[in-house]
């Protein structure tokens, strides 16, 4: 009995490894391809309101694949799900660095959003499996391991624009490598059962997904107003070389990496409600001081509190999706994703258009918008606890429900 004991915990351990892996390698893909924008803007000659309609293609393949994805998890399990969508979403890397204008452009990066918005529902709902299992909260680890893969990626993208690296290959190398660990994670991963509940939109609790989702859509907008441009206001606002430029997602990342190491311990201390005040607060200061001192440093340093004020809202909401009674954890995440995914599809290019009217500068202040309403609904966000014998998440959800009261 002792080994058999023995066995399923080593087994737990490796499968959050390999959880894990599948978060970094996501970022890793993700940051690889905004740490290059620049280089692919200037090599296709295209101005800010028609790289924005591009980048919409991306978040429009995310945005159409994630209700897909969380039915299908539901149906064949998150094991085999997060499998293909790494590997989509690796595979899909080359296609922007080949692309010849903004049509084959927005195709390649259709394709990419196809892989992130699976990887999306997949992996988080392969985390709530493990999560599960342990019995606590760990749900803010692997959001750290998708942060500290951005920083990998962002730091690469730097190095190669410093030496010039066409980002065909750049994008190559790094979408194989990808695809390559993402098949050798299947063995390892939890195979959960299907799932035939009802879908989250047609639960009684329709009213906790539609807060969650909200809060996920402001924090959305603010996390795709720094992938997709902040590199590019630091080369157009800030006048920063490429290098420095590259930078302006690693500073985000870093800041989000620092604090979703802490999110589950925050997360206990505050309340859900409390995470998403001071998290609202800090982004919304950290873009604010951005805009008012946009040199390279104060620009970096207030990317980096943005990173930081957002880093614990998005495993704290998918957490608590995933634990509605009566739902598939798949579907539910898909639920809250896709609504909040909307901030992917809206933000970017609604910086874009403004940044023709305002100035990039200021376009930014969408997000400090966002930033204020995530305060106001903070009041809404509550933890679900799981249906199942974990003891030690259920007194963990109550402990969060009686700081959130």
């Amino acid at each position: 009995m002792l080994h058999d004991i023995s066995i399923s915990r080593r087994a737990q351990k490796a499968a959050r490894i390999a959880t894990a892996t599948a978060f970094f390698l996501d970022g890793m893909t993700f940051a690889t391809w905004v740490s290059r924008i620049p280089a692919v803007q200037e090599r296709l000659h295209l101005r800010n309101a028609t790289l924005g309609v591009a980048l919409l293609m991306m978040s429009l393949g995310a945005l159409l694949t994630m209700p897909l994805m969380g039915r299908l998890v539901a149906r064949r399990g998150s094991r085999v799900g997060t499998v293909l969508a790494v590997a989509v979403f690796g595979a899909a890397l080359p296609g922007p660095g080949v692309a010849t204008g903004v049509i084959t452009l927005g195709l390649a990066l259709f394709a990419a959003g196809v892989g992130f918005g699976a990887v999306n529902v997949a992996a988080n709902a392969q985390a709530v499996a493990v999560e599960r299992r342990y019995g606590r909260p760990i749900m803010g680890s692997f959001h750290a391991t998708f942060s500290f893969g951005g920083i990998v990626g962002a730091i690469l993208g730097s190095l190669a624009a410093a030496r010039a690296v066409p980002p065909v290959v750049h994008f190559a190398v790094v979408g194989m490598i990808v695809v390559v660990v993402a098949f050798l994670l299947g063995p390892v991963l939890i195979q959960d059962p299907p799932t035939a509940v009802p879908q989250a939109g047609q639960s009684h609790k329709g009213s906790v997904f539609l807060f969650l989702g909200i809060i996920a859509f402001c924090t959305s907008m603010g996390e795709g107003a720094m992938s997709d441009w902040s590199a590019v206001f630091l080369r157009q606002v800030s006048r920063s070389p490429a290098s420095v430029a590259a930078l302006g997602f690693a500073a985000f990342s870093v800041s989000m990496t620092l604090g979703r190491l802490l999110a589950d311990r925050v997360t206990i201390a505050l309340g859900p409600a409390g995470i998403v005040r001071l998290g609202g607060l800090l982004a919304g200061t950290g873009l604010f001081v951005a805009m008012l001192l946009p040199a390279a440093a104060t620009a970096l340093g207030g990317f980096a509190l943005v990173g930081l004020g957002l880093s614990a809202l998005i495993p704290t909401i998918f957490s608590a999706a995933g634990r509605v009674p009566g739902v598939a954890p798949s579907v539910a995440i898909a639920t809250v994703a896709t609504t909040g995914y909307f901030g992917f599809l809206s933000g970017p290019p609604l910086i874009g258009l403004s940044s023709e009217v305002v100035s990039l500068r200021w376009a930014v202040g969408l997000v400090v918008i966002a930033c204020g309403v995530a305060i106001a609904l903070a009041r809404h966000v509550g933890v679900q606890p799981v249906a199942n014998d974990s003891m030690p998440v259920e007194r963990h959800c109550t402990r969060v429900n009686a700081a959130a009261a």
